[in-house]
């Protein structure tokens, strides 16, 4: 394991992703997002130190949108769209921290 955490949202072709861990091992996993062909148009929304881990709990967990996640569908009709190209952080942190939150009877998916 790398010692990274983190949130994954996918919804409508977009994807919006939270990682939490050592400096060094983050920025060298995110160079290696960056030059995977399947990824394109990165935005980084914010980028540096924090007093506490959100997603401690999880090594990566992720949802797929869907009608019934009341949690997130609450926190995206304030902008009436999901689009995380323009999102500010504290709406990003809010989304991916209703992810974390969810009940689901599926397990978080692991990516790392």
């Amino acid at each position: 394991m790398l010692g990274v955490s983190g949130a994954l949202l996918a919804c409508d072709k977009w994807f919006m992703q939270a990682l939490e861990g050592d400096r060094l091992t983050v920025g060298n996993l995110y160079q290696r997002i960056r030059q995977d062909p399947l990824h394109g148009n990165l935005n980084v929304i914010m980028y540096g130190p924090i007093d506490e881990r959100k997603f401690g709990g999880w090594s990566m967990c992720g949802r797929t949108l869907s009608p019934t996640d009341n949690a997130i569908v609450s926190t995206l009709e304030n902008n009436n769209a999901f689009n995380p190209v323009n999102i500010s952080k504290q709406a990003a942190l809010k989304i991916l921290g209703a992810v974390s939150t969810l009940k689901s009877t599926e397990p978080p998916y692991q990516y790392l």
